[in-house]
């Protein structure tokens, strides 16, 4: 009998920028997206909120987004199981709070809150690992420096596999 293996899948479905005035939404569809438009038109602010919402450790605030928004959601499908990662734009290290749902429906279920990075753990965890997690990847510690044998151990973050991924 073969073995099934799930293959790591993260898929954005929408980025939302909730704001003071109005909110914002991106649709992405399956397969590859092209974001284009004139100078001074959001593109960077899409991809950096994208990066943010996936852990990134700031955000590069442009003028638009910081007199006007108050935080970000991003719609993801992880391994087919839909959530909305929904993340404080303006305090980075404030827990990342994360609902197995879509958007539309995160009123309806209670989030788990994730720490965005290793310095302090949340009650649920540290986000990398949720994202991991959720994509069937295990979760690898190695040594800071390989040749000292008394070297701490430190977890390969979703981010560092991120870096060396690639599209299919």
């Amino acid at each position: 009998m073969a073995l099934k293996i799930k293959t790591p899948k993260l898929v954005v479905n929408y980025l939302y920028l909730v704001g003071r005035r109005k909110d914002y939404k991106v649709s992405f569809r399956n397969g590859l997206n092209i974001i284009y438009g004139d100078s001074d038109t959001g593109k960077s602010s899409i991809l950096n909120l994208v990066n943010y919402c996936l852990g990134a450790s700031s955000l590069d605030l442009y003028d638009e987004i910081e007199i006007a928004g108050n935080y970000c959601l991003l719609e993801v499908l992880l391994l087919g199981t839909k959530y909305t990662i929904k993340r404080d734009i303006f305090n980075s290290l404030a827990d990342i709070e994360v609902y197995e749902s879509s958007y539309d429906e995160i009123e309806d279920c209670f989030p788990k809150y994730y720490s965005p990075n290793y310095k302090k753990v949340s009650e649920d965890g540290v986000f990398s690992e949720f994202l991991l997690n959720s994509m069937n990847i295990p979760v690898v510690k190695l040594k800071e420096s390989p040749s000292k044998e008394d070297s701490k151990m430190k977890s390969l973050s979703f981010r560092d596999i991120f870096k060396y991924n690639y599209l299919t």
